[in-house]
């Protein structure tokens, strides 16, 4: 991981550590992984807070998602059905596959 050899159990597999241990080698070009862990501001920030605060928005791009990739191929996923009622709006911890 990160070029450095992580132990399973002790100080240095804490995630502080870890994550010191992977950000020391970061390079110019990264995108921005290595920034605070308690509020990171990576490329996907405003989405990732956007999602988190809105459910549904976030229900919804994932469908868009879904249907674009099973629409292209993709013959191994499974369709997301809604067990407890077909009509009611999905909510994430309802919703299995087929």
């Amino acid at each position: 991981m990160c070029g450095t050899e992580i132990p399973k159990k002790g100080k240095g597999a804490r995630f502080t550590e870890v994550k010191e241990a992977c950000c020391k080698n970061q390079s110019p070009d990264s995108t921005g992984d290595c920034d605070s862990a308690a509020w990171p501001k990576g490329k996907a920030f405003r989405q990732v807070l956007d999602f988190a605060s809105d459910e549904k928005l976030w229900l919804k791009h994932f469908t868009d998602a879904w249907k674009i990739a099973t629409e292209n191929g993709h013959i191994d996923l499974k369709q997301l059905i809604n067990e407890e009622d077909k009509e009611e709006e999905d909510e994430c911890g309802k919703l299995k596959t087929k």
